[in-house]
């Protein structure tokens, strides 16, 4: 599932719940034990499957910072009382919208992680192409020295620094030469 994916099927979540605004108190509250219970039971397999992300985060860290936090926001909206009250709804819709807020949060935690991921993984394979064609490269030079004649090389060297030589001369002769020279 990419991160676009996860981030429509959240906005579909939430734009669910915000149909639902007059759902009753009592449904409510069936709901956040639910998943509450639901956070509970699978809190081992969301550590490890946050460790798999992240590589190395351990799972104490995974359950302290992202689900410790949300456990305490559904005991503290599950305590409240529901007597039936608008200020207990309000304060119920207050803390339910908190809740979405941190999970949206996390989301948008989630999707910087994966893109960041991902640039990594870009940098290693061009990395990874970079070395491999160096590593022809230089296979290619020691091939071409070992495979070399010496007295042919030594050849080609005379031969190059005479015409450098005489390159070098003809230079010096033709910036001595000027107008006032030719009169």
């Amino acid at each position: 599932m990419d991160v676009s994916e996860l981030h429509s099927r959240f906005e579909a979540m939430r734009a669910a719940s915000r149909a639902q605004a007059d759902t009753p108190l009592l449904l409510r509250r069936e709901r956040l034990l639910r998943l509450h219970k639901l956070l509970q039971d699978n809190e081992a397999r969301l550590c490890a499957s946050v460790q798999a992300d992240f590589g190395q985060r351990s799972a104490r860290v995974t359950s302290l910072t992202e689900l410790l936090p949300l456990h305490s926001q559904l005991r503290q909206a599950l305590e409240k009382p529901i007597d039936g009250s608008t200020e207990a709804a309000q304060q119920l819709r207050s803390d339910l919208d908190s809740a979405i807020a941190n999970i949206s949060s996390g989301q948008n935690q989630l999707a910087y992680t994966v893109t960041s991921i991902g640039a990594r993984g870009k940098a290693l394979d061009l990395q990874e192409q970079a070395n491999e064609s160096l590593s022809i490269a230089n296979a290619s030079t020691q091939s071409s020295i070992r495979d070399s004649d010496p007295a042919e090389v030594m050849t080609r060297l005379t031969l190059q620094q005479t015409m450098l030589q005489a390159s070098q001369m003809a230079f010096s002769r033709i910036s001595q030469l000027s107008l006032f020279n030719s009169l």
